[in-house]
């Protein structure tokens, strides 16, 4: 019994071959190509991620967010309006979010959760 060998592609990204599927690398190359493991990690993702947040910058309105405010509760009852700031400061400056991503993530939630309290973001 003899084993066949298995079917290899070459990555469009590094010309390396692969086995296997392989990875979509658009928006690198067409998609009727394919890349492998090590190209989708290091290049193809990073750059997909890359190119989404510069699209959420551009469709950002900063006019909009002046028509909105935070609140924040401890018990689930009452809630405190505050600033913006102290909202990033209050999530970003404990650790709770990684350094500019608070906001970006109540805007897009409407309402988190760190461990002691609840934000919430809504139209004044």
């Amino acid at each position: 019994m003899s084993k066949e060998k298995p079917k290899t592609t070459k990555c469009i990204l590094c010309n390396n071959h692969f086995e296997g599927v392989g990875h979509n690398p658009a928006p690198l190359e067409d998609s009727k190509f394919r890349c492998c493991d090590g190209c989708n990690s290091a290049r193809v993702v990073p750059y997909r991620v890359y190119k989404l947040r510069e699209q959420r910058k551009q469709n950002a309105n900063p006019d909009a967010i002046a028509i909105y405010q935070c609140s924040v509760t401890f018990d689930n009852e009452e809630w405190f309006k505050i600033p913006l700031e102290r909202f990033i400061e209050l999530t970003e400056g404990r650790g709770y979010y990684k350094k500019d991503s608070a906001l970006e993530a109540l805007i897009g939630a409407k309402r988190i959760r760190t461990p002691w309290a609840y934000f919430k973001y809504e139209k004044l």
